[in-house]
């Protein structure tokens, strides 16, 4: 019988992070993937853990959800100066 392994990502998820200006975050790799936002929410992750649903906000409204990989997750927690789990 398998043993379930724990989602190395589950620290992460009901993670929320918000600033009063907007601030520019990565969505993935390269420059026509910036986008300005006020808040970020992890709502959840794979099973591996590597990619986390976020739900991104600017000025209290939904903007957008995306899937995102978990090193981009590090990077906005850095900027919008959230320590890491």
């Amino acid at each position: 019988m398998k043993s379930m392994k724990t989602n190395p990502s589950q620290e992460y998820i009901g993670l929320k992070m918000s600033s009063q200006a907007p601030i520019p975050v990565n969505l993935r790799q390269g420059k026509q993937n910036v986008i300005h936002v006020t808040g970020v929410e992890v709502t959840k992750a794979n099973a591996t853990g590597r990619r986390l649903t976020c739900v991104f906000q600017l000025n209290g409204q939904e903007i957008m959800t995306r899937r995102v990989y978990l090193e981009h997750v590090e990077r906005m927690m850095d900027k919008f100066g959230v320590d890491l789990p």
